[in-house]
């Protein structure tokens, strides 16, 4: 997606032919979600992925475009591609775009998930790790259980 306004240069645009772009691959659709299989990581690996979520990422509660429904969206933002790509591989989830940048800045890029029942499990297994965006995870945790349970 280049900016007509700003030149990209040659590693911009080398970078956009490594990323894989696309949306999300888990689709949110109440309780008959397609299921989620949790990774089988190490300990360690959630541990870095939730200093990963508490340094560069964000957990928020958002309205879905015009609509009332609100979601819950874990997104992580970095200039690292390969670190995003290993977490998404990691997780098994989520889709990573390419953010508009300008000229004398490096290549920015998001991870990112919107699908309730695989940010909720990620949140669950990451929460002992958390330290900053600890009360934003249990915040997000209890509205994903409080709408799965009005549903």
């Amino acid at each position: 997606m280049p900016n007509k306004k700003y030149k990209q240069t040659k590693e911009h645009k080398e970078n956009e032919k490594l990323a894989h772009i696309g949306k999300p691959s888990n689709k949110r659709a109440g309780l008959g979600w397609r299921k989620y299989d949790l990774p089988l990581l190490k300990e360690t690996d959630w541990a870095y992925i939730a200093g990963i979520i508490d340094g560069e990422g964000s957990i928020f509660i958002q309205k879905n475009g015009k609509s009332k429904y609100k979601i819950v969206t874990l997104t992580v933002s970095n200039i690292d591609l390969e670190m995003l790509e290993w977490m998404k591989n990691k997780l098994n989830a989520g889709a990573i775009y390419i953010l508009k940048c300008h000229p004398n800045r490096k290549q920015c890029y998001k991870w990112q998930n919107s699908a309730h029942k695989v940010v909720y499990t990620i949140l669950i297994k990451m929460l002992p790790y958390l330290k900053i965006k600890r009360d934003k995870a249990i915040e997000a945790i209890s509205f994903i259980r409080d709408k799965e349970i009005k549903s």
